[in-house]
């Protein structure tokens, strides 16, 4: 529908010839001009579309919406796929030019963009949204201040992930290659190719000037600090290489050594937790017990935590009452409520003189009271004062 509303040819064809279109001759109302009024509604529903006042039309081309296409996208997905390039390329190049001299060239790697689709076809009243165009002259910009530095580049391919090291000049035949061989192979496709080319030379070009006219604008700084990634990244590399080839005892051991050199964090001992599925029972008490003492800081992770101790019914019993205790702690929220009573009363079952379940117990009075539970609530009170006055 949109490309029939929007095709001027087709519309004017039809004003011009109008003794050409067929109308019932029994009706006594004008059919034609009833048509054309409420055609102009639709044109006027359909120009008021943000793509159409503020996209970049060819034959209608302006100094503001040179600009304005830069920031409209066709959904979600184009959006989300011009942020990741942003992100890829962006944080360096702008802590290398600085702010505002990042700005203004990929305000004009857009314009130039925009200039060379327009250009290409200067009849069209197809509306040119993205930013494309100005991610282009980014990605030419960041190549053209790294050039044959090594840097550090991060994949992730479904579940494989890692680092490896290359020029960042690798990216330029790889860029160039698939935007030529998208323009030549998908034509119709509906994606701005020319407008990359665009920009990506646009970008180019004013590095180049930049670096011949005021080489002191580039912060040589930051661009001459070694690349290589930290030592802490580096050995979270290793984990995700061993992963990647399906070696698992020994990611679990670097995962194991990386905690002892960098502290504990909740996700990579769910990791090595997840791990020992594929190693021994010994490796599984002890991650879980680890896992139960590095406390979850979001509601997803305590999730997680409730999922890990449900998936090791098998070494429940292998837990001391202390690590218990405290997965329950842990877990104690509306939602994971019926779970943590569960382990209260297997404790309290097998251990019910034990003081560490004091604490456990308040906590247990404190929410159903908070949830107008008073029955629960007290009878979870009454078991802490019993432990709290030693009658048990």
């Amino acid at each position: 529908m949109e490309y029939i509303v929007g095709d001027e040819a087709f519309y004017q064809y039809i004003l011009n010839n109008e003794e050409l279109l067929y109308f019932d001759p029994y009706k006594t109302n004008d059919d034609f001009q009833n048509w054309r009024r409420k055609r102009n509604e639709v044109d006027d529903y359909f120009y008021s579309i943000s793509t159409f006042q503020g996209g970049l039309i060819p034959e209608q081309l302006s100094a503001s919406t040179l600009i304005s296409y830069q920031f409209l996208h066709g959904d979600f997905y184009h959006l989300l796929g011009n942020l990741f390039f942003l992100i890829f390329c962006g944080f360096a190049v702008e802590a290398a030019l600085g702010a505002w001299l990042f700005l203004g060239l990929y305000l004009a790697s857009g314009i130039t963009g925009g200039l060379l689709y327009t250009l290409l076809d200067l009849d069209s009243n197809i509306p040119l949204v993205g930013a494309s165009g100005a991610i282009s002259g980014v990605m030419a910009m960041y190549l053209g201040i790294f050039r044959l530095r090594k840097i550090e580049f991060f994949y992730w391919v479904f579940v494989f992930a890692g680092y490896f090291r290359a020029p960042a000049l690798l990216v330029l035949p790889f860029y160039i290659g698939k935007e030529l061989l998208d323009y030549f192979l998908n034509p119709n496709s509906g994606v701005a190719f020319m407008c990359h080319t665009g920009g990506f030379i646009g970008g180019g070009a004013l590095m180049a000037i930049c670096y011949k006219l005021k080489p002191e604008l580039i912060n040589n700084e930051y661009v001459e600090e070694n690349q290589e990634a930290p030592p802490e990244r580096q050995s979270l590399a290793k984990i995700y290489t061993h992963i990647d080839q399906f070696r698992f005892e020994q990611a679990f051991n670097a995962i194991h050594k990386h905690e002892r050199e960098y502290g504990k964090e909740f996700d990579l001992t769910l990791l090595r937790f997840q791990l020992t599925h594929a190693l021994n029972e010994e490796a599984r008490i002890e991650s879980l017990i680890d896992l139960i003492n590095t406390q979850p800081f979001t509601h997803q992770q305590t999730s997680k935590l409730a999922n890990a101790w449900q998936e090791s019914k098998a070494i429940h019993n292998e837990l001391d009452t202390k690590d218990t205790v405290q997965l329950a702690m842990n877990l104690i929220s509306p939602e994971h409520l019926p779970l943590v009573e569960e382990i209260f009363n297997r404790l309290y079952s097998n251990k019910p003189e034990d003081p560490r379940l004091v604490g456990l117990a308040q906590k247990l009075a404190f929410i159903f009271e908070k949830q107008k539970d008073k029955g629960k609530a007290k009878q979870y009170q009454t078991i802490a004062d019993h432990h709290s006055q030693g009658n048990i």
